[in-house]
């Protein structure tokens, strides 16, 4: 039965049930998303959890697949995945909070902040660069990291920040990882380490306990293992960064449900302050905000403003923001996120979905 006879079939049986059409529309469309997403599942494009809400509102969430093949553990929905560069968007929100608090300014140099930091460079990059990436320091690739071994603040970016830019800061736009240095400099201007940040003034107001920094020593219970490509090859390690503004978290889709919720209600910043979270700072190819991507796509024939991220290749957090519809998808092993969320999220607006399982 196709997506369109099954839509119809559930119209007239819920109309026949005396349910409100309301719940009709959403049940309807909660069941083809699970058909959906079971279809890729089965194709080897979704292994890990779902979650698909709609104006505060869960009306999906499914957990499919192994958490960790050497241990035969099953995924379910309290499964916490590392969320990769989902991550930015937490730092962007600290930085602005700080900016709020008047201890930054957006304005300042990096060397204003960080007197170690190399000056030719340092000095030429403001702090609304590093939201951005918009700052032109070359991208830092994982394999020159050590493993397990975290080194000096000052030592690393010395080491892996000194190199000449790739353009003059706010002319270009080079993904990166800018929100370390973002990182480091929060940590100057509050006098207490990031993580401790992090968790005082974002993850205990809204009770994320889901939620924290990776780090290689850690026992970490529930924690999916990361794999490169499928569930077939050994688990992939994971880095230690001195400074972990970047990449480092790990979460589950209810806390992220929860954050998306602090953000649509503005619980942590005013409007004023959040709202440029999600305007676009830099467009040069790729609009991007402050810790998030913004785009306008098309669902079923209706253009929509989107802000969202991918967290590597494994998870993905796309929020349709003007009629708060959401997709958050959690994988570990690299999947088709962005293109299995966009047809979620076609889903959402009364659209059919697509296979894409010839992508795959």
């Amino acid at each position: 039965m196709r997506g369109k006879e099954v839509r119809a079939f559930l119209t007239i049986s819920l109309f026949l049930l005396g349910i409100p059409l309301q719940a009709e529309n959403l049940d309807i469309r909660a069941a083809e998303i699970d058909r959906f997403v079971t279809a890729c599942y089965g194709e080897g494009l979704l292994n890990g959890t779902v979650l698909v809400a709609e104006r505060g509102r869960v009306i999906y969430q499914k957990a499919l697949g192994t958490a960790n093949v050497e241990w035969e553990i099953p995924c379910a929905l309290d499964t916490r995945f590392s969320i990769f560069s989902i991550s930015k968007q937490f730092t962007a929100m600290l930085g602005l909070m700080m900016v709020a608090d008047g201890r930054l300014d957006l304005d300042a140099s990096v060397t204003d902040y960080l007197p170690y930091f190399r000056k030719e460079t340092g000095s030429k990059i403001r702090v609304r660069h590093l939201f951005s990436h918009s700052h032109g320091i070359p991208y830092v690739s994982y394999d020159r990291l050590p493993y397990r071994n975290r080194l000096d603040k000052e030592a690393f970016f010395k080491t892996y920040y000194s190199q000449d830019l790739a353009f003059e800061p706010g002319r270009g736009f080079l993904y990166g990882d800018g929100f370390d240095i973002l990182a480091a400099i929060i940590e100057e201007v509050s006098q207490k380490p990031f993580e401790t940040l992090m968790r005082e003034r974002i993850f205990e107001p809204l009770q994320l306990r889901e939620t924290g920094f990776w780090h290689a020593s850690a026992n970490i219970k529930r924690m999916a293992a990361n794999y490169r490509t499928s569930l077939e090859l050994k688990s992939e390690p994971l880095y230690e960064m001195p400074l972990n503004g970047s990449c480092a978290l790990y979460s589950t889709v209810g806390d992220l449900f929860k954050w998306q919720r602090a953000l649509a209600e503005n619980r942590l910043l005013t409007k004023e302050y959040q709202d440029r979270m999600f305007q676009v700072q830099v467009d040069f190819g790729r609009p991007y905000g402050l810790g998030f991507d913004v785009s306008e796509l098309e669902f079923a024939g209706q253009k929509k403003r989107v802000v969202w991220h991918e967290g590597g290749a494994s998870a993905i957090f796309f929020w349709a923001l003007d009629d708060d519809k959401l997709v958050i998808l959690l994988n570990n092993f690299n999947g088709k996120n962005y293109k299995v969320s966009r047809e979620i999220m076609n889903i959402l607006y009364g659209g059919s979905s697509q296979t894409i399982a010839s992508e795959k």
